[in-house]
């Protein structure tokens, strides 16, 4: 049997390496028949206790694993033939509903944290959204009041102050540097955890979609900040400056107060606020140049406009 097995060795090999590369059944039942025929056996069994790669976890919370790992543990493969349709059918149904649920559950945890605090306070332009988003957390923190502030941009910081307290920084962890608007979502129930009465935010999203669900979805302002609207990111907003403004207006809030700086684009930003009935504040270059020259010095950074 030992020769005859070392005679056709080539043989079996070649089957084996067909049956492995193979989707079709035939292929691996040939290469088994071939293999009893020369006097060897094959036993197929799986294994009661899977244990998840902890690889795996690091990428998923706690509920994501819970779902996911129990799924792939399921015994969908026959011994000797691929998954068919229906077994991928069900994988790929199990996981769209968990993934559904969960899209659900962050967005009915967004309106919680959202009604519970009291003032919202967003800003957006092309220059000057992270000075002044500072500055208005300066105000709040100087008053005495718990507010919880978010920057953007590549040095992503939430801002935290309790009442009547020194405010703390807090730097924005992105894994592998990716960038997501749930940062927002999530700044959002840090705040409303930390008992802040003010959430200050600056806007994150380049695309109308995103600012759509930002602003209008998640969010809606009490009073928003728009320092100017020159053009910039012409690939996602433009191709002109107009088209740039016209995205940058979509900030504006329904029913609320909203600040700017602007003027070139001034009479386009009149009409979105108009649309949405939200009073526009225009602070004119006369009143910009109000402001003593020793208080803005105090500042270790150059403020817009």
């Amino acid at each position: 049997a030992g020769l005859r097995l070392s005679n056709s060795f080539a043989d079996l090999d070649a089957l084996r390496t067909k049956a492995i590369n193979s989707t079709s059944p035939h292929d691996r039942v040939a290469f088994l028949e071939s293999a009893r025929a020369h006097g060897l056996a094959a036993k197929f069994s799986y294994s009661p206790d899977f244990v998840g790669d902890h690889k795996i976890e690091q990428f998923f919370d706690s509920s994501i694993s819970a779902g996911v790992l129990p799924l792939a543990a399921l015994p969908l493969q026959s011994p000797v033939a691929t998954n068919s349709p229906r077994d991928l059918a069900i994988a790929a149904g199990v996981m769209g509903v968990a993934m559904m649920a969960r899209m659900n559950h962050n967005r009915r945890a967004v309106k919680r944290s959202r009604s519970q605090i009291p003032l919202v306070i967003g800003g957006w332009g092309t220059r000057g959204k992270s000075g002044t988003a500072r500055l208005k957390a300066a105000l709040f923190e100087g008053l005495g009041i718990p507010y919880f502030c978010k920057t953007t941009g590549s040095d992503a910081t939430c801002l935290h102050a309790p009442s009547r307290g020194n405010g703390v920084e807090l730097k924005v962890f992105r894994p592998y540097d990716k960038v997501s608007i749930w940062e927002h979502a999530t700044a959002m129930s840090q705040a409303q955890r930390l008992g802040a009465r003010v959430f200050i935010w600056e806007c994150m999203g380049l695309r109308p979609e995103y600012v759509e669900q930002l602003q209008h979805v998640w969010t809606n302002d009490d009073i928003s900040t728009i320092t100017n609207a020159h053009s910039d990111h012409e690939d996602l907003q433009g191709p002109t400056g107009l088209d740039v403004a016209e995205v940058i207006s979509g900030f504006i809030p329904h029913n609320a107060l909203a600040i700017t700086t602007e003027r070139e684009m001034l009479p386009l930003l009149r009409d979105q606020a108009a649309r949405v009935n939200t009073p526009l504040v225009e602070v004119s270059h006369s009143d910009t140049l109000s402001i003593p020259r020793d208080l803005l010095e105090r500042i270790p950074y150059k403020e817009h406009p």
